[in-house]
């Protein structure tokens, strides 16, 4: 379900998996780098949020309501990962992961 992106690596993600949305939170912190990692999750949430809503080529609304809750479940993922560390971990963790 998606498009894909090519990753950096040798990894390819669709568009509209959890870990599409993990990486471009993840890529948005790090270009933003600020004492305020909630705040900014937030968003970047919104700003996802917005795309899915407004994206023409989303015109299927299970589409829409599936790319929802994995924006959602990749920001819950961040957001616990950040509650146990700190933003270097989750950068880290992009990192390792792609």
């Amino acid at each position: 379900m998606g498009r894909p992106l090519k990753g950096s690596g040798l990894v390819t993600v669709l568009y509209g998996t959890v870990e599409y949305y993990k990486r471009q939170i993840t890529d948005y912190l790090t270009k933003n780098q600020t004492n305020k990692l909630d705040k900014d999750i937030w968003i970047i949430f919104s700003k996802l949020e917005n795309e899915i809503f407004y994206d023409q080529f989303l015109n299927d609304e299970k589409i829409r309501v599936q790319f929802l809750n994995n924006l959602t479940n990749a920001v819950s993922q961040l957001t616990e990962r950040n509650s146990k560390g700190n933003f270097n971990e989750i950068i880290n963790f992009h990192h390792e992961t792609y």
